[in-house]
């Protein structure tokens, strides 16, 4: 199957990017002037990136390394810590010494929050290189974001325990592939845990974590069911300024699961610990996505094989029949708007390099693991086996479009979580949580608004 197949199919359900006000004014310059793609002027320059996934930071630092030995132009990497990317990215932006030339934002409400930062990549060849127009961050006509990727997640499975659990007597299900709703997961989920010591496990599911540096998994990807669900229903395209959470069971119902049935002793961990938990078969599933394939494998103890390593579609039981494994694009590059020339013809040519280089191309194939959103990417078998899952998800129509972007705020999502970890812990009752979603997300529109 064809990668260019596979990305047709994922942007048929992608969003209507909401558009924006143009960019702010600074003194000297117009922060919007489209960036110079100049190879003589970027010699000149240097870059500096701050990365959003610190499961990536060992893949860009080797592409960094690369380019700099081939071009001789100075990058730097710096990766955030889990769940600080907009804290750390605000300090950085505010250096008086160094700011980032390549940051990240979060489609539409990232540039709005980052537009006076943002400079216009109309004319840069990645924007002319991309798939689909929804792979551009837009302000009318003008270009200020390129996605990095294509990903997607679900629940991940190890089907070596799964084929375990069939083979035993009164099993739910005779195969993964029956699992086609919430109803049957809940079921078969039930059933595991009452034979878990049989199987060898501690828990069902991987850790719930709920530290408010390591929540993303629940107030972002999960978040996305009833935000899908929502859109769906009402005909929505854009951001929204009231969100009544008229999903709010279906969320309840997947979340209900997860916490009842994980490894509830270690909660605190981070998502990677919850990974582990994975990888040496102390549970069978765990929500992530595409990106989670390198912690998994390289963990010591692994014990998940490849050909056992897939994505169920997170089932909450409203749309079953339609939902499938959440696909899309959250990342978008940006270039510092208020970075030298020199360095910003520097950044853009460490992103051509990247995914045009065949060595650049080679890092974004197997160490970045990227499905790339390019038209000069070859369709391949991936070394990731939830990036191929992810791609017979699309080839088979079975994926649900990524509509999180549209969450007003971080700040929105810390309360959010909050609430849940409360609900998990027993403080807060669920009313209370349905009720302040909505709350919170009239005040940061109507803060984001202003």
């Amino acid at each position: 199957m064809k990668i260019k197949r596979i990305l047709a199919l994922v942007l048929s359900l992608a969003m209507v990017m909401t558009m924006f006000a143009a960019c702010g004014k600074k003194e000297e310059e117009k922060p919007n002037d489209p960036v110079t793609q100049d190879k003589n002027l970027a010699q000149k320059g240097s870059v500096y990136m701050l990365n959003f996934k610190p499961e990536q930071d060992g893949a860009f630092k080797k592409a960094a390394e690369a380019f700099e030995k081939e071009t001789g132009i100075k990058v730097k990497i710096e990766t955030a810590a889990s769940g600080e990317y907009e804290t750390t990215l605000k300090t950085r932006m505010t250096s008086k010494d160094e700011a980032p030339t390549l940051f990240t934002i979060n489609g539409p409400v990232g540039y709005n929050a980052w537009k006076e930062y943002c400079a216009d990549l109309t004319e840069v060849d990645l924007a002319k290189m991309v798939t689909d127009q929804g792979f551009l961050v837009k302000d009318g006509d003008k270009v200020f974001g390129i996605a990095n990727c294509v990903e997607g997640y679900g629940i991940i499975y190890n089907n070596g325990i799964i084929k375990e659990y069939c083979a035993m007597d009164g099993a739910k299900i005779k195969d993964v592939s029956e699992i086609t709703s919430f109803e049957t997961l809940k079921a078969v989920v039930e059933d595991m845990d009452a034979k878990k010591a049989d199987l060898g496990i501690d828990a069902v599911f991987a850790s719930t974590t709920l530290e408010s540096s390591d929540n993303w998994r629940w107030v972002t990807h999960l978040n996305n069911m009833p935000l899908w669900l929502q859109f769906d229903k009402d005909g929505t395209t854009g951001t929204v300024d009231e969100f009544a959470f008229d999903f709010a069971d279906a969320y309840k119902n997947i979340f209900d699961l997860y916490i009842n049935y994980d490894i509830k002793a270690e909660r605190d961990k981070t998502t990677d610990d919850a990974m582990v938990q994975l990888a040496t078969g102390r549970c069978v599933f765990a929500q992530n996505g595409t990106w989670a394939w390198g912690t998994i494998s390289g963990t010591e103890g692994n014990v998940v094989k490849a050909e056992d390593c897939g994505f169920l579609p997170i089932y909450t039981g409203s749309n079953d029949d339609k939902t499938g494994v959440c696909a899309g694009t959250e990342n978008f590059f940006s270039v510092n708007a208020k970075s030298t020339k020199e360095d910003q013809a520097a950044t853009i040519e460490f992103l051509k390099w990247l995914y045009t280089s065949e060595a650049g191309m080679d890092i974004v194939k197997n160490d970045l693991q990227f499905i790339a959103p390019f038209n000069n990417f070859k369709a391949e078998e991936s070394v990731n086996p939830l990036i191929n899952a992810l791609a017979k998800a699309t080839a088979d129509g079975k994926v649900t479009p990524w509509k999180f972007h549209v969450i007003p705020s971080e700040n929105f999502k810390q309360l959010f979580g909050a609430n849940l970890k409360g609900y998990a812990e027993g403080s807060i009752e669920w009313s209370t949580v349905v009720e302040e979603y909505s709350a919170d997300w009239a005040t940061e529109m109507s803060l984001l608004n202003k």
